[in-house]
């Protein structure tokens, strides 16, 4: 009887082995550390992206103020004069690539003065739509230099308003410079966002790992229970709602093995 009782107990074991339940689908902590790490991107990519708004804006603010200075201060009437070229040219540097001014008809059509490099014609092309700031109108685009080079430029004009006739002034300034330092920003955001999100993606998967290891652990002795081994107890040691669950298996534990000795020691009595 007790070696017909063992091998039902055997076979029941083998049952429950075969039908143990496997976990389908992302675990606890890939179902913890995805969403996270999505938020932790999206909060990185947020930050970055403001932050290279915000400099581009100040840039962008900069290059239109020192413009306006440039282009208000060059409609006084002194300057509309062809014998001001060489005094123009010593207005050009890294960023101010050329002064230009015209006069106007009635018509308003304008006609070559003097420009601070000596050129008579620009090949400028415009990119974007004209507006005006302070009484001076504020447009940007491209244009070749004087080394043939075609540059990003933003170009300020105003008029130069005289008795008899009408003048404007333009002032072009190069927007080069700008244009490399938002480049390299954007590239240092982008790489550092990326590092920041890796980090993020592997501290989340880390910390959900931590997290679920006592759960394996007491999986494997839940497995060890159900295989037959009523005298093992969990490894999990803590207080808080795994160290309670691991309790109340080990209970349960004890509890199926009070109840086979009881049932074994029924059986040696009947016989």
């Amino acid at each position: 009887p007790k070696r017909a009782a063992r091998e039902t107990q055997t076979k029941a074991d083998r049952s429950v082995a075969l039908h143990r339940p496997r976990a389908r689908g992302m675990g606890i902590a890939q179902k913890f550390a995805l969403p996270h790490s999505l938020v932790i991107a999206l909060l990185l990519g947020f930050l970055g992206w403001s932050v290279y708004a915000k400099t581009r804006d100040a840039l962008y603010a900069s290059i239109d103020s020192a413009g306006v200075f440039a282009a208000s201060a060059l409609a006084a009437p002194d300057w509309h004069n062809k014998d001001n070229q060489s005094r123009l040219s010593s207005l050009l540097d890294e960023r101010t690539v050329e002064v230009a001014i015209f006069e106007r008809d009635e018509q308003g059509k304008e006609y070559f003065v003097v420009s601070a490099s000596g050129r008579s014609t620009f090949d400028v092309t415009a990119t974007s739509e004209a507006r005006s700031l302070d009484k001076v109108t504020v447009q940007r685009g491209r244009m070749t230099d004087k080394s043939g080079q075609d540059i990003p430029v933003r170009w300020f004009y105003t008029t130069i308003q005289r008795p008899k006739t009408i003048a404007a002034v333009r002032v072009y300034l190069s927007e080069k410079k700008i244009e490399e330092g938002l480049r390299q920003l954007l590239q240092q955001i982008i790489i550092f966002s990326i590092l920041g999100i890796l980090v993020g993606i592997a501290t989340t998967f880390l910390v959900a790992s931590r997290i679920t290891r006592p759960l394996r652990a007491l999986m494997q002795d839940v497995r060890a229970v159900a295989n037959g081994n009523l005298q093992h107890r969990t490894r999990v040691r803590s207080n808080d709602e795994v160290g309670a669950l691991a309790h109340a298996v080990d209970e349960m534990t004890q509890g199926l093995l009070e109840g086979r000795k009881l049932e074994e020691d029924l059986v040696s009595k009947e016989h």
